[in-house]
């Protein structure tokens, strides 16, 4: 079991979720991707990670629930604990 390196963390947030980070810190990535319900951040994640070819630590990824103050619209929060060398 593995974790994400931060070009893989990265890339997954911007290219395949199509957001920006909103924290970049050594060993750690955090964002808020509007409009994606949990599962379909969940689903992207496994499909990404298995093109990939890795097994993900259990607890270095953690997809929450979050929403906008001004409506209904559904938002993921994504924090990501990247590799460290």
């Amino acid at each position: 079991m593995t974790r994400l390196s931060f070009t893989e963390a990265a890339e997954f947030v911007e290219l395949v979720m199509d957001c920006s980070l909103d924290l970049e810190q050594s060993g750690l990535i955090e964002a808020y991707i509007i409009d994606r319900s949990v599962d379909e951040v969940q689903l992207a994640l496994d499909a990404y990670v298995h093109g990939l070819g890795i097994e993900l630590e259990p607890d270095s990824v953690q997809v929450t629930a979050d929403h906008l103050d001004d409506g209904d619209i559904p938002v993921a929060r994504i924090v990501i604990k990247t590799e460290t060398n």
